[in-house]
């Protein structure tokens, strides 16, 4: 069931809520790699790739939001950094919903990259679009049933795919031709996720989804990381940041 609106001027005001969202992550996504990445160049600066890193993030809009980080995970080669530690040093996200949403995407980035070889790493042009069941296709031929998932929302039993409303590629418009109402959906298969019908329906009826609904406050942009709980393969880097060496 696609989350729906009744005017082209809710679809517009969605748009707009959506862009200013944008601009807010970018100037979050320089916070935080203004933090990480100094780091990672003063254990490696003989690193070549570092330079022209620091120059691609830069370009890329939204890092935060999609792609950004998984180009961080796999141009970092030194640094394997566990996907829940990233989530923690970059936990600005404006909703604990798109957290879960980022944290699912990190820990399984490598399903998507074929889609991250679109525009944003090549040529700067967006993808086609694509129509609402030609996406919903591409979920179902990349991931399966949602039958066969478990309901991001209560656990039950999945039975529908749900667009979660986290993509910076977001198009909008009449799900199938002929219809009234305009729907929201993604071109990427992870920006779905698998949902029972009702928990489904109660997103789509909260207003989330079009930027009808107030978002909770926003947490402190920064790194966020407990370093008694890094995990035994942290890099050394990451380790000599703790409080306790810096005392030492």
């Amino acid at each position: 069931m696609p989350a729906t609106s009744p005017t082209p001027d809710r679809a517009a005001r969605a748009r707009a809520r959506r862009a200013a969202d944008l601009a807010d992550r970018e100037a979050a996504t320089l916070d935080v790699l203004e933090w990480i990445l100094p780091a990672y160049a003063a254990h490696r600066i003989r690193r070549i790739a570092f330079s022209a890193l620091w120059k691609d993030l830069q370009t890329v809009p939204g890092i935060l939001g999609r792609d950004g980080l998984y180009r961080l995970l796999s141009t970092l080669d030194g640094a394997r950094l566990d996907g829940d530690l990233i989530v923690r040093i970059a936990d600005h996200e404006r909703t604990a919903r798109r957290s879960l949403v980022l944290r699912r995407r990190l820990t399984a980035w490598e399903d998507q990259r074929p889609y991250l070889r679109d525009f944003r790493f090549r040529g700067g042009h967006p993808p086609r679009p694509i129509s609402y069941r030609a996406a919903h296709a591409r979920v179902r031929a990349e991931r399966g049933p949602a039958s066969a998932q478990w309901c991001d929302g209560c656990g039950e039993r999945a039975e529908e795919w749900a667009y979660t409303g986290s993509s910076l590629d977001e198009q909008v418009g009449p799900p199938y031709r002929g219809a009234e109402d305009f729907a929201l959906w993604s071109p990427y298969p992870a920006d779905y996720a698998p949902m029972c019908r009702r928990c489904h329906h109660e997103l789509d009826a909260s207003g989330v989804l079009w930027g009808d609904a107030p978002l909770p406050p926003r947490r402190p942009v920064g790194p966020v990381v407990d370093f008694a709980e890094l995990p035994a393969d942290a890099p050394a880097w990451l380790r000599a940041m703790a409080p306790e060496a810096a005392d030492r």
